[in-house]
């Protein structure tokens, strides 16, 4: 089993979930995995690490990092903080249809929040851990 195995099903899934969330959507202007270079916050952008293989006594699986980094157009904290409360509630309360993989789980590890004292603006940048095994 390949380290990237299942990075892009677990991709897929993530952003099938964000862009399905209504409230979300009407909130920011995209969810991307390359910005473009005319993109216009507030906006999302997804970042995959590959992290450790295992197996277990029937199946293969990875933990894999997720990145969630949150780009607000308000001066201030408040609207970062809500689109991170968002992502976490649609990433962890919901379901993640992953194509040929089970997800056992996902679960925030990090948030951090950073201010930029120029623009007045926060970026919120949200690590993830999840849990994905080969589908039996």
């Amino acid at each position: 089993m390949s380290v990237y195995s299942f990075l892009k099903p677990l991709q897929a899934a993530v952003y099938a979930a964000l862009v399905a969330d209504v409230p979300l959507m009407e909130s920011i202007t995209g969810v991307y995995d390359l910005v473009p270079p005319d993109a216009v916050c507030p906006y999302l952008a997804l970042t995959l690490d590959s992290g450790a293989s295992f197996r277990t006594k029937t199946r293969n699986g990875q933990r894999i990092l997720l990145t969630v980094t949150v780009f607000s157009a308000e001066a201030g904290f408040r609207e970062a903080q809500g689109l991170a409360a968002d992502v976490v509630r649609i990433l962890c309360e919901g379901t993640l249809a992953l194509d040929g993989a089970v997800l056992v789980m996902v679960q925030p590890q990090t948030v951090a929040l950073d201010f930029d004292a120029g623009s007045r603006k926060v970026t919120a940048r949200l690590v993830f851990q999840a849990i994905v095994q080969e589908a039996v």
